[in-house]
């Protein structure tokens, strides 16, 4: 006796997880002499199909056999990232249901990002020329609103090896705690140097 297959019911339905993954099931019902469920994908996935109180695990693909009757199978699809569907699959008698899942994984964490290149420099306290009441102690480099550096450095001093990324940069100058002026610093290349003095 040959067999007949046919095509009686295809549905598809996307699911999309909180965690930005996406399923997608495909389900066709094709003549049967028995009643089962085969889950074809996603490939190195694990199925979990409850029928009446017993929940059977298999890798898939795989073919559960099942009751000759009407029903909706509560399955569970654990795919090999750990991205898991959960739902109900309509079965019919002497049908044999067969269940297409596309798995698409949730997006994987951006890569930290690698630290900004530093350009290396100095910062010249050229105050020592000045009258003793003009003559400056620190400075405060600032970007973006933030501290990026700070030094206390005497008048005829230099701090060697600064290292800054590139970019603008506006240095605060004070004078024993007492702000004095806000210049701006472009650092563009090593070997950036900045001088303040009379």
């Amino acid at each position: 006796m040959k067999l007949v297959r046919c095509l009686v019911l295809a549905v598809v339905t996307t699911f999309a997880l909180p965690a930005a993954a996406e399923w997608t099931k495909t389900e066709t019902h094709e003549y049967s002499a028995k009643t089962s469920l085969k889950i074809v994908d996603p490939l190195h996935a694990k199925a979990f199909v409850t029928i009446g109180n017993e929940t059977k695990e298999e890798s898939l693909p795989a073919i559960f056999s099942l009751p000759d009757h009407d029903a909706y199978v509560p399955v569970k699809i654990v795919a090999a990232d750990g991205d898991t569907w959960v739902g109900k699959v309509e079965v019919k008698a002497h049908k044999q249901t067969v269940v297409h899942m596309n798995h698409v994984p949730k997006a994987a964490p951006a890569a930290p990002s690698a630290p900004a290149h530093k350009l290396i420099g100095r910062i010249e306290n050229g105050t020592n020329l000045c009258r003793a009441s003009e003559r400056v102690d620190k400075y405060v480099i600032m970007k973006d609103g933030k501290v990026a550096h700070e030094v206390a450095i005497g008048p005829n001093k230099v701090q060697h090896n600064v290292e800054l990324e590139a970019g603008t940069y506006t240095v605060r100058i004070f004078r024993a705690g007492i702000f004095v002026k806000a210049i701006p610093l472009v650092v563009a290349a090593d070997g950036w140097v900045f001088r303040y003095g009379c």
